[in-house]
C-alpha cells in the first residue's frame, strides 16, 4: 500500500482528478462532498492571499535578477559544480513575482502547493491534515489574519499527499465513498501501534519513483544514493528533500563526475536542441577541459 498510516487508521486516499486542479479537487470534496467546486475555492484563495499579501510574499520564489530560469538538462550539470553569488531581490521583484504567481494560480489546471493549503486553511478558518507515507501533519489558520470563530473547534479536512504535485481526498474505508467524506480516524491500540511500526519497519521509505521525481527536479546531478540518503531524512517529503539539496549545492556540492561525464557521453541530438534556449551562467566546458576532467 502507497499509504499503510491510512489503512491502519480505517481511511483510504480516494481517487482525485489529477488535471493540474487536485489539490482543490480534494479540498473540494472535503468542504462540499463533491469535488467540482474547485474553481469557487480557487478563486477564494486568490482573493485571499492578494488581500494579504504580506503574510504570503515569503512563500514566493524569486530569481535573482527578478527572471526565471529554466532548469538545464542534466548533462549540462557540469557548469553548475561551483556555487554562484547571488544578491537578494528587491521589493520590487518580490512584488512582481507575487503577482505573477497570483495570475498563474488563477488559470485552471495549475498546480496548487504549500502556500496555497496555507492560504485556504486560513481564508476558510479550518485545519488541513497532510497524510504521507508513515506520517501526517496539520496546517492551521495564520492566527490573526482573519476573524476567528470561536463557537467551537475548527473543522479538519483531510487530504493525502502522493506524488510530485498530487493530492487526493481522504475518505473512511467503511463509507460514505459519495457525499460529504464524515471521516473518522480510528484510534491505534498499542498491539496495534507496534504491528504498524514492525510492517513500516519492513516496507522501504524510498521507492524508485521519489528518487526519479528528484533527479528531474533538480538542476544538477545528483548521484542516487545522495538522493536517497536525503529522501530517508526526510521521510519521503519530496519538498524537503528538493530543498535540502539545492541548499547543499549553494554550500558546495559537487555530483559524481564520472556519472555526469556518462551523462554527458551518452546526450543525444534532440537533448542538445531543447537546451538551445538555455545559457548556463558560467561558461561551458570546451572539449579540451572536458576530457581533461573525465575520469580515466
Amino acid at each position: 500500500s502507497e499509504f499503510p498510516l491510512l489503512s491502519a487508521i480505517g481511511l483510504y486516499a480516494a481517487q482525485t482528478q489529477g488535471d493540474g486542479n487536485c489539490l482543490f479537487n480534494a479540498l473540494s470534496d472535503q468542504l462540499y462532498g463533491e469535488q467540482s467546486q474547485h474553481r469557487q475555492i480557487r478563486n477564494a484563495v486568490i482573493e485571499h492571499m492578494r488581500e494579504q499579501s504580506s503574510h504570503y510574499k515569503a512563500y514566493v520564489d524569486v530569481h535573482p535578477g527578478g527572471g526565471t530560469r529554466r532548469n538545464p538538462k542534466r548533462k549540462n550539470a557540469g557548469a553548475y559544480s561551483a556555487p554562484v553569488a547571488f544578491s537578494p531581490p528587491t521589493e520590487e521583484e518580490i512584488d512582481r513575482a507575487f503577482e505573477n504567481h497570483l495570475k498563474t494560480m488563477a488559470q485552471g489546471g495549475t498546480y496548487g502547493d504549500n502556500m496555497e493549503i496555507v492560504a485556504f486553511a486560513t481564508a476558510f478558518n479550518t485545519d488541513v491534515r497532510i497524510y504521507q507515507r508513515d506520517f501526517a501533519y496539520v496546517v492551521e489558520p495564520i492566527q490573526g489574519v482573519v476573524a476567528e470563530d470561536n463557537s467551537g473547534e475548527r473543522p479538519v479536512l483531510h487530504i493525502a499527499y502522493h506524488t510530485w504535485e498530487h493530492y487526493s481526498t481522504i475518505r473512511n474505508l467503511d463509507g460514505p465513498h459519495t457525499g460529504l467524506p464524515h471521516v473518522r480516524v480510528k484510534a491505534l491500540s498499542p498491539e496495534e501501534e507496534k504491528a504498524q511500526k514492525e510492517k513500516l519497519e519492513q516496507t522501504p521509505v524510498v521507492a524508485q519513483w521519489m528518487i526519479d521525481v528528484v533527479t528531474k527536479s533538480l538542476p544538477f546531478l545528483a548521484d542516487k544514493l545522495t538522493i536517497k540518503k536525503t529522501l530517508e531524512e526526510t521521510k519521503g517529503n519530496i519538498d524537503l528533500a528538493v530543498s535540502k539539496l539545492l541548499d547543499a549545492e549553494d554550500g558546495g556540492f559537487t555530483s559524481s563526475a564520472q556519472e555526469s561525464s556518462s551523462v554527458e557521453r551518452g546526450a543525444s541530438k534532440k537533448e542538445e536542441d531543447e537546451d538551445s534556449d538555455w545559457r548556463p551562467e558560467t561558461e561551458p566546458f570546451t572539449d579540451d577541459e572536458r576530457a581533461s576532467s573525465a575520469p580515466p
